[in-house]
């Protein structure tokens, strides 16, 4: 009897942070990254600062702000479709996302036809499952060889440059992917919008922890609290999963 085997998918899992309070959040999500990595067999690229820069910025050879690393999604994007040779599907996280099961491989997710896979920010009455804009663009999963990956990373990256430039408020990496998936129904269509896999800090596959809340709870104390849920993650990763955990990459990305 012939049985047939899985095609195996080139997946290439990508991190980003400045070198300031967001390099701390790398410092507790990426070793537990990397560690799945090895397990399934990925590649993951850690990236620290800008690949972003702005017509005046680089006329004047200015380093781009902390906050703009943000934008090297886009980037990553057109990297991972210059290299689609190599790689099939690319994975970005947030500095503070993290992967959470380890007895998957994410490469299983995505349905093969679709363009990405995200988390649904607001779920509304009507629109399907797969036919969404409106997504949560800190951990999404692209499909290199989709006919329109790379139309979508340059629509993406226009519109942000062309917002930025001469402007001092860049308005956020997510705004302008929503801009361009809103004013597209072919590209929403190609959106697989997953729901609990991805959902924050509820998810079952990939936990993105949430900012918090509350007024007073901002700078060196927003990171302070995303750290403890962080560790906590951590711990209930390594003690159901101690073997991954043996060896984690303790690379520091933070000044302290």
């Amino acid at each position: 009897m012939t049985t047939t085997r899985k095609p195996i998918r080139r997946f290439l899992i990508v991190q980003s942070a400045g070198f300031g309070t967001s390099a701390e959040l790398l410092d507790l999500t990426s070793p537990v990254n990397k560690a799945y990595a090895r397990k399934w067999g990925h590649t993951v690229l850690i990236l620290q600062g800008s690949l972003v820069y702005l017509d005046e910025e680089r006329r004047t050879n200015c380093t781009p702000p902390e906050h703009r690393s943000t934008h090297n999604k886009m980037q990553f994007l057109k990297f991972g479709v210059a290299l689609k040779e190599y790689y099939d599907y690319l994975l970005i996280l947030d500095a503070d996302a993290m992967i959470y099961d380890f007895d998957n491989d994410i490469s299983d997710l995505i349905p093969p036809t679709s363009l990405l896979g995200a988390n649904r920010v607001v779920a509304k009455k009507g629109v399907k499952k797969r036919a969404t804009w409106k997504i949560n663009a800190g951990v999404t999963i692209w499909n290199l060889h989709h006919p329109y990956t790379k139309y979508l990373a340059d629509g993406w990256t226009q519109a942000a440059i062309g917002f930025m430039n001469g402007r001092s408020n860049d308005q956020g990496d997510q705004l302008f992917l929503y801009h361009v998936l809103k004013n597209n129904a072919s590209l929403q269509e190609q959106v697989y919008s997953f729901g609990r896999e991805f959902n924050y800090n509820k998810a079952s596959v990939i936990k993105h922890v949430k900012r918090p809340t509350l007024t007073y709870e901002i700078g060196a104390t927003a990171i302070d609290s995303r750290s403890v849920k962080i560790q906590q993650f951590t711990s209930e990763i390594c003690n159901k999963f101690p073997t991954d955990c043996d060896q984690l990459d303790g690379t520091k990305y933070s000044e302290t």
